[in-house]
């Protein structure tokens, strides 16, 4: 119960958090906040379950869910900002998160294949790894906002981040896939 109290907050503050995205002034460091906070309720929902032996079919579906609703349209918005940028890291880092969101598609088909067939709709290493991994992708693109707001352009910063992330990115793309094969 308790488990899947912190998981339904950190839904919550994922829808906030798109709300915020796509609607809302973008601070970058509240953003950053939210998004640190959402990361935090996915770290300690499962740890709550398993110590407490609270985990449930319910409590695996709402997370995964938190995890889709945090980390896709935020993905998708990065996707579309960087179509058509002449610059090779911002070309590979679009790529790269087409290929998370087509991997993450037949994930969430998967998924819904398994919840009304009644199969295991359990996460997989692989599937935890990759949610970790863009989930600090989220946190570095936004940690490049609040840097780039706060302290300006520098090109060998913005260099420092854009790889960061594309190195991150590319990690949660090879989960991505294998996850989808788990």
């Amino acid at each position: 119960m308790i488990a899947n109290m912190i998981t339904g907050f950190g839904l919550a503050l994922a829808i906030w958090f798109n709300l915020l995205l796509f609607t809302g002034p973008q601070n970058p460091l509240f953003m950053l906040a939210v998004a640190l906070a959402i990361g935090l309720t996915d770290l300690f929902d499962g740890f709550v379950a398993r110590t407490m032996s609270m985990e449930s079919d319910l409590g695996k579906s709402l997370d995964r869910l938190r995890d889709k609703v945090f980390i896709l349209p935020f993905f998708a918005k990065e996707m579309l900002a960087l179509r058509g940028s002449e610059e090779w890291i911002e070309s590979a880092t679009g790529s790269t998160i087409s290929i998370i969101l087509a991997a993450e598609a037949g994930i969430i088909i998967l998924w819904i294949k398994g919840v009304l067939m009644k199969g295991d709709v359990g996460s997989h290493i692989s599937g935890k790894i990759k949610t970790t991994l863009c989930t600090l992708a989220v946190l570095l693109m936004l940690s490049h906002d609040f840097y780039i707001k706060n302290f300006g352009s520098d090109e060998a910063i913005y260099f420092v981040f854009k790889f960061a992330i594309l190195a991150v990115l590319f990690l949660g793309a090879v989960f991505a896939i294998w996850s989808f094969f788990n």
